[in-house]
């Protein structure tokens, strides 16, 4: 029987602050929009209902944003 010790597990990304945030570092360092879910992913255990939220927003937000001051 394996045993899982908790320092090996991936920290979890379930706030969309902390997804937000991951994101934005993410992008920081040169990666586009279609390579951040794999990379993600590969890092941390993602709510993918709140990444994909967090990902509209940013779209979607920003675009409302911008129309906001025009």
């Amino acid at each position: 029987m394996q045993t899982m010790v908790e320092d090996c597990l991936k920290p979890r990304l379930t706030e969309r602050v902390d997804i937000l945030t991951a994101i934005n570092i993410l992008r920081s360092r040169g990666y586009e929009q279609d390579a951040l879910i794999s990379e993600i992913t590969r890092l941390f255990y993602v709510d993918l209902d709140e990444f994909n939220s967090v990902i509209g927003w940013l779209e979607h937000g920003s675009e409302r944003r911008e129309a906001a001051f025009f």
